[in-house]
Order: structure tokens, then sequence, then C-alpha cells
């Protein structure tokens, strides 16, 4: 990436921190979310598939790479809320209490995550892939898919435990209770409210939902230890996501709270039904689990 396309990028970041409006916010995810986006170079275009490969993986380094926008674009995907610059800035306090509401931020900020994390179109079916497949296929080819995974892994393990680090420097230069607020903005805690509503008064759209889910989806497929432990760690994780499937209407579910069934769309109900499929066929703890959870009735 040349010099002036990263000071665009470092501009592009710094504009969406610093939005003023709800307009300025969706626009700068929009502007990130073309930036992530892979383009094929054109007969007519010097830049090579080598170097447009590069360049993307440049600008989504430089996301993971910047907490400050990670921790909003969870904000985002919670509660449709961009935090205050300024409250991010060390002392650890909720940004959430002064931001930007951004109608259609959960949205948008799902789209740019879908973005980031990369496709598993590259990869065999299965996590080593068939023989058959393996000994027909070229050198090159094989190294690129190791490659590949490789790359999932670490985007998906970056979006999991970067607020770890945001606690650690926390914990050194501010109170515990306020850590501890920081900390619930991380990404499976915001996945989970945007599914199932942060609050009895917000209602997150269908398409938001689905977003989610194809989310949690793709980091299963990518790094499943690290999803399942953090589902495992998330209050209420698999609960929650055993109420998508939504049962009796007037029965109170297995997170405690009455669900109607209004609530869940047909479109989440079907994407939970194959996330919670894919989930428990990676482990038998958490089969049992959602089992438990009558994610089977």
């Amino acid at each position: 990436m040349s010099s002036s396309s990263q000071l665009d990028l470092e501009l592009l970041l710094d504009r969406l921190l610093s939005a003023s409006t709800p307009s300025d916010c969706i626009d700068s995810l929009e502007q990130l979310q073309k930036q992530c986006s892979g383009r094929k170079p054109s007969k007519d275009d010097n830049l090579d598939e080598n170097s447009e490969e590069e360049r993307q993986s440049q600008v989504i380094d430089a996301i993971l790479g910047n907490v400050q926008v990670l921790h909003a674009l969870c904000s985002l995907i919670a509660q449709s809320v961009l935090p205050s610059q300024h409250e991010d800035g060390g002392d650890g306090s909720s940004a959430t209490s002064s931001g930007i509401e951004v109608e259609g931020g959960d949205v948008a900020a799902c789209e740019l995550m879908l973005e980031i994390l990369p496709s598993s179109s590259g990869l065999p079916s299965g996590s080593s892939g068939s023989k058959s497949n393996q000994a027909g296929a070229t050198t090159a080819a094989l190294q690129k898919q190791r490659q590949l995974k490789r790359r999932m892994e670490f985007i998906s393990k970056t979006l999991l435990h970067f607020h770890e680090n945001i606690d650690v420097n926390k914990a050194r230069n501010a109170d515990a209770g306020s850590s501890s607020k920081q900390s619930s903005l991380s990404l499976i805690p915001s996945l989970l409210d945007c599914l199932c509503g942060a609050s009895q008064t917000t209602t997150p759209s269908t398409y938001a939902r689905v977003l989610s889910l194809q989310i949690l989806q793709s980091l299963l497929s990518a790094s499943p230890g690290t999803l399942r432990e953090q589902l495992m760690k998330a209050p209420d994780g698999i609960n929650r996501l055993v109420d998508l499937l939504g049962h009796d209407a007037s029965a109170p579910t297995s997170s405690g709270s009455v669900l109607s069934e209004s609530a869940v769309p047909e479109e989440v109900r079907n994407q939970a039904i194959l996330f919670l499929t894919s989930l428990a066929s990676s482990s038998s703890i958490l089969a049992r689990l959602i089992t438990f959870s009558e994610g089977y009735d």
C-alpha cells in the first residue's frame, strides 16, 4: 500500500471515530467496506491479483490494529450507537451514554465485519479436505489453502480477543468497575445483544440479526475453539441463542425472559437453526448444553 493510500485509510478510520452525525458514520462504514472488498483487476489495470490481495490484507490489518475502531463496531452492532471518541481515551468509562445513535448502524457494522472476515470458499470441505482432492491439487494451491486458513484464524482470534487488551490497559490505569464496564463491549456479547435485544425497548432489525448469525458462523468456521470459549463465557450465551428457535410464546425462555413468537422472525430462526446445528456438531459438550436448553424440542 502506498503512503498516500495509507494516509487516506487512517483519515477514513479517524473520520469514523470522530463522526458528528449519523450520516457521517454510515458513509465512513460504507467506505471502509469498499476498502475491504477485493476488486478484480481489469485488463487495462496495472494492478495484478496478488497486489490487490496484499492491499486488501493491509486495509484489514489496519482495522484490526485499531482497538478504538473495533470497540466502535461492537457498540454499533449491539446498540446502533457510535461511542464518543474522547470517552475511549483512557479512563475506561462507558462511551455509549453520550454517543451518537445511528439508525442502521448495526447493519452497516455487521456488513463491514463480514468483509473483514475472509471467505472460506478457498478452503477444501472439512478440516483437512479429502485425500482425493488433496492428491489432485497442486502444491501451490495447497499452500494457498493453508495460508488462507491461517489468515482466517488470525483475523477471528483478533476479533474475539481484542477487548482483553483493553481490559489489561484499563486495569493498569483505572479502577476495576470501569474496566468491567468496558469489557462488556466485546464482539460476542455485542452480537448476542444484536440478536436478542440489549433491552426491552430496543428491537434489532431482522437483517442485522441474520448478519450477526452469519458472523458467528464465519467465526465458528475459522476458529471453532475460540468461539466456543467466548460463547461459554458470555452471560447466558447458549441460552440466548436457543431462545432464537422460538418456543411457545407464552412460556418463559431458557434465559429467563418471555420472548414472543413475533420477536423471532422466520429468517432469524432458520439462520439460528443452521448455526446451532454447526455449533453442536463441533462440540459434544455444547451439543448437550443445547439439548438441555431445549434446543432440539
